[in-house]
């Protein structure tokens, strides 16, 4: 059993590897895919995890793996080139693997566990899935003519939900958590409401999206975690992100 164990992680990630793969060349089998690649890792965690008292709740560390799968899947739906579509699925499969695998040692290897490493993981899970499904609303302005009222009012629910997701899982109270949730999704609405209106690939615009949400992330954080010296060096990268896409990014038709 513990040999199973021990090479879970990867059947794991060739698993989902293999599922991915299947959906974009088999058509016909794309929502069977999805089903299974979303609900077979969750037992695979676990069956991994069943002996272990776990840092956070089993759904909080299970809810954002899951949900960017489910991006991951919306993502590939609409894209059409080779490459990309093999840039997802094996960033995607390679952050899960990262994830089955610090749960494998959470619970069997303490020793080689890196402290905090599922919730941090679980953070880049959500924020992962944040990018898909942005992209994926972006997407459907383009193929789906999705109407600007719809669009605001289907990642207004996303993004509420998503970000008291989050705050579950870093355990902020409700009072912080309902604050930092209106207050981002107010601001998210009103640039996604901009972004829709510019040129630039959907892509792009999701990445611009996403720098936004890690920036409020990274302000609950710090709100959570308060440091005498705080380090501002995350909101720098996340300033050399921004200034790189709007610089290359294509703003004229």
């Amino acid at each position: 059993m513990m040999l199973f164990l021990r090479a879970l992680p990867a059947i794991l990630a060739a698993w989902l590897l293999a599922a991915l793969a299947v959906a974009m060349r088999v058509p016909g089998t794309f929502w069977i895919m999805l089903a299974l690649a979303v609900v077979v890792p969750i037992f695979g965690l676990r069956l991994l995890t069943r002996r272990a008292t776990l840092p956070r709740k089993f759904g909080a560390l299970a809810l954002f793996p899951a949900l960017a799968t489910l991006g991951g899947f919306g993502v590939l739906l609409f894209s059409e080139s080779a490459f990309f579509q093999g840039v997802i699925s094996v960033s995607l499969t390679f952050l899960l693997w990262l994830t089955w695998e610090q749960a494998f040692r959470f619970t069997h290897q303490p020793a080689r566990y890196q402290k905090n490493a599922l919730t941090n993981l679980a953070q880049l899970s959500a924020i992962a899935a944040f990018f898909f499904f942005t992209l994926v609303l972006f997407d459907l302005t383009l193929f789906a003519s999705l109407t600007p009222i719809l669009l605001v009012a289907l990642y207004a629910v996303f993004s509420a939900g998503w970000f008291f997701g989050l705050a579950y899982l870093v355990q902020a109270d409700r009072t912080t958590a309902t604050v930092f949730g209106l207050l981002t999704t107010l601001i998210g609405t009103e640039f996604l409401v901009l972004l829709q209106r510019l040129p630039p690939l959907p892509a792009v615009k999701a990445g611009i999206m996403v720098i936004i949400i890690g920036a409020a992330v990274q302000l609950l954080r710090r709100h959570l975690e308060p440091q005498e010296k705080p380090s501002w060096w995350p909101f720098g990268v996340l300033a050399l992100v921004l200034l790189c896409l709007v610089v290359t990014a294509r703003w004229f038709a």
